[in-house]
């Protein structure tokens, strides 16, 4: 990731807090597909911009479900959903699900590390000094919200069906209601990753540390968990049962039973693994990380280690229950699969800006 750049204050270049950062018209067409070989129809000079921001579905673009056949699309893109990514200065990539890609301009001013949807309109975005972003039209406007703290904050979670919003970073878990104010939760160290349930109220933490926390609304537990080793990856699935957590030299833990008990994975690398994403009831899940690796785990054994390329890290994954899903990485890369991660499409964001975080649009609830 490039510099870390701080905004010092209030100045130029750095909106006050409520106030609209980007207005949709600002946007500019910016994705390339190379290879040749992509289920996608990215479209590298787009004729129709559509407001950045989670799919409204609205009648002219694909289902944000993945069904095809809802829109006038064809081929495989209106099965893919549309995504954003965000990263390094600011760097904010948008595609919608009929395949058109959209870039914000870099007015934020800071690294960009984690995004979160919600449904099909709201999105919540996590960076340096501070900085949280907020949508609740689908990107047509955002705004940066206050929490008066300038550490970096590098994820961000939403428990969807109990109204929180979590954010964290160095030293720092913060937790608010959508509408309502952050307030600290607790001190966990040095947070690297969250994950929350769209249905209950109950998220995950991963510390540079290596101990995973469980947090019940806005209070945390004691510790449920010490890996031994930094933890840069969580996940959790929507029933709060299935809990995954990655980490530095390959390593990676499943927990069954909502963290109380984890199991260590024998995932075959010793690359550091950045992200994972749940598959199922059973324990299964996708993760990435440094050198392209993506390891698949079928809840019983690793079924495949792959390294894409080109690629040195990958470092966020977002996989749906279908099968569809994202990854994305350093130098622009994004890489798109239909099919749970088996096969992977590759697509360049042509400024090549580093990526950080991902995630795509679908209706309620976050899956």
């Amino acid at each position: 990731m490039g510099a870390v750049q701080a905004f010092g204050g209030f100045g130029a270049g750095r909106p006050a807090a409520g106030e609209p950062l980007v207005p949709s018209s600002a946007m500019e067409p910016i994705l390339s597909t190379s290879r040749g070989a992509a289920p996608m129809a990215w479209v590298a000079a787009a004729l129709l911009v559509v407001a950045p921001g989670c799919d409204r579905d609205d009648g002219d673009t694909s289902s944000s479900s993945g069904s095809s056949g809802t829109s006038g699309t064809s081929g495989t893109s209106g099965t893919t959903g549309g995504f954003w990514a965000v990263g390094e200065t600011g760097s904010m990539v948008r595609t919608t699900p009929a395949g058109t890609p959209s870039l914000y301009p870099e007015r934020f001013g800071v690294n960009l590390w984690a995004i979160a949807c919600v449904g099909a309109d709201e999105a919540w975005v996590a960076g340096d000094a501070g900085t949280v972003l907020r949508t609740v039209d689908a990107g047509n406007t955002w705004q940066r919200i206050e929490t008066g703290r300038t550490e970096d904050f590098y994820t961000v979670a939403v428990a969807e069906d109990a109204g929180v919003v979590y954010v964290a970073g160095d030293g720092v878990l913060l937790a608010a209601p959508p509408e309502g104010a952050f307030e600290p939760v607790g001190d966990l160290g040095s947070v690297t990753a969250l994950a929350a349930s769209a249905e209950h109220a109950r998220a995950f933490a991963v510390t540079a540390e290596g101990r995973v926390w469980r947090i019940e609304g806005r209070e945390t537990t004691d510790p449920v968990f010490d890996a031994g080793v930094p933890l840069l990856g969580v996940a959790v699935d929507a029933s709060a049962e299935v809990v995954v957590a990655v980490g530095a030299a390959g390593s990676a833990f499943t927990s069954l039973d909502g963290g109380t008990t984890f199991v260590p994975v024998p995932t075959g690398v010793d690359a550091d693994l950045h992200a994972v994403s749940t598959v199922g009831a059973t324990g299964a899940f996708v993760a990435v990380g440094e050198g392209g690796f993506v390891v698949r785990y079928d809840g019983i054994e690793v079924e495949a280690v792959e390294a894409l390329d080109p690629v040195e890290e990958l470092r966020a994954i977002h996989l749906r229950a279908d099968g569809i899903g994202q990854v994305a990485g350093t130098g622009g890369v994004i890489f798109v699969t239909v099919d749970g991660g088996r096969t992977w499409s590759l697509q360049v964001v042509e400024t090549r800006p580093d990526l950080a975080g991902i995630d795509d649009f679908r209706p309620h609830p976050h899956a």
